[in-house]
């Protein structure tokens, strides 16, 4: 008989299998290698685990409303002017992928056609290098609304989701800023405080001016959802949760008012992507479970899912507002708007800031609409510094002051 030691050279075993007593003897059969069952169990392992993170994906991904805008519906600037053109579009966002966000307040968690996007943004994906920009687009710039059924008209840009959902606030960005939107996200703000929370909330700095507003919005807040959070008394740096950094983020009555309410939006943003980064995969499933019945999207199933593959090599780089240079003016009907100063001047910065175009010249479209701006409100082209360069320059002076938005 064998000693155990000697079953197991080179991680072989030999089945012994004893015959009759009538003379077959012993007789071996071929060794199995225990390495190579280990890698044919680990191999089924991870095939179990690329499927069972797939059907999760697919579960996740089946919470979101979807709704789906045609090539042919989008419209963009060409030579002949604002029109549909499916390779023009396609030529359009070739190295780059520009997303329409849009964030909305209501309380029934509606995110289309009715609501009003108090939260503008356009995220600029660049497709070789993963590097995300965004760029508010402050919600009262007076802009050319890209209506369908009657002529175009000016109005404060978030007036375009109220009128016609996505698609009628993606032509209009597209028509005004020479763009090639062809895909939206829309999120519920109930969304931020859910993200918020997952991660384990996010630190932010509360100024002293900042207080009583904050302060209102936690009690408006508790009005709705509940929370039964206390006030805050003093200025200083806090981990908030989501009902906090919701209400920070939706400071509005200070310092330049929007604009600067759009710089908090995107701080508690860029902090949260920055946590879920940190904090791995395991919690980015937790994320998807929490947020994705908030949202509304136009991106497919195949393209959400083709994205997610190289989710963490994505990179939230910089950001910033638009228009850069704008007049603030009580404008009739339309009440407080901020013209650009002026349209074309500042589309020549954006284009400059998202694709590093140095020699971008505005459409025809661009220039038409940037006039109109000029005569309905006597806003004239101001200097616009911009990565501490001067990308335009100072024209006349306007009826009204101009202000400058960086970051």
């Amino acid at each position: 008989m064998a000693k155990n030691s000697d079953l197991y050279e080179d991680d072989e075993i030999d089945i012994v299998e004893t015959r009759s007593k009538k003379g077959q003897g012993n007789k071996k059969k071929k060794p199995i290698n225990l390495k190579l069952v280990l890698l044919i169990e680990v191999i089924i392992l991870i095939v179990l685990g690329i499927f069972y993170a797939i059907w999760s994906l697919n579960h996740a991904v089946d919470q979101i409303q979807y709704e789906e805008i045609k090539p042919e519906e989008i419209e963009i600037n060409t030579e002949e002017g604002v029109g549909i053109d499916e390779e023009a579009l396609k030529e359009m966002t070739t190295g780059y992928t520009s997303i329409a966000l849009f964030g909305g307040d209501s309380r029934q968690g509606s995110v289309g056609k009715g609501a009003h996007s108090d939260a503008i943004l356009v995220a600029n994906i660049n497709n070789e290098t993963k590097e995300v920009k965004l760029v508010s687009v402050y919600r009262d710039s007076l802009l050319q609304i890209a209506f369908e059924s009657k002529e175009p008209s000016t109005d404060k840009v978030t007036q375009a989701h109220f009128y016609g959902g996505p698609k009628m606030a993606i032509n209009t960005l597209n028509r005004n800023l020479d763009l090639a939107i062809k895909d939206y996200v829309s999120v519920n703000f109930q969304a931020v405080m859910k993200a918020v929370d997952v991660v384990g909330g996010v630190e932010i700095t509360l100024k002293k001016k900042e207080l009583k507003k904050f302060n209102m919005s936690i009690k408006e807040q508790d009005k709705h959802y509940h929370t039964g959070l206390p006030l805050i008394d003093t200025p200083g740096t806090y981990l908030m949760n989501g009902t906090q950094a919701l209400a920070y983020a939706r400071i509005r009555n200070t310092d330049q008012g929007d604009i600067t309410r759009t710089e908090r939006q995107r701080h508690v943003i860029s902090l949260v992507v920055a946590k879920v980064k940190k904090q791995g995969i395991g919690k980015l499933n937790e994320l998807v479970d929490q947020v994705f019945p908030y949202i509304s999207t136009s991106i497919s199933k195949a393209e959400l899912l083709e994205m997610a593959k190289s989710i963490f090599d994505y990179e939230l780089t910089d950001n910033t507002g638009f228009p850069f240079t704008f007049g603030s003016i009580m404008l009739g009907k339309k009440g407080a708007v901020l013209p650009p100063a002026t349209l074309e001047t500042n589309v020549i910065a954006l284009h400059k800031w998202m694709f590093d175009d140095e020699n971008y010249q505005p459409s025809q479209t661009v220039k038409n609409i940037s006039q109109g701006i000029i005569t309905e409100s006597g806003v004239q082209a101001k200097e616009i510094k911009f990565k501490d360069k001067t990308t335009t320059e100072e024209s006349s002076d306007s009826s009204s002051e101009a202000s400058t938005a960086s970051n």
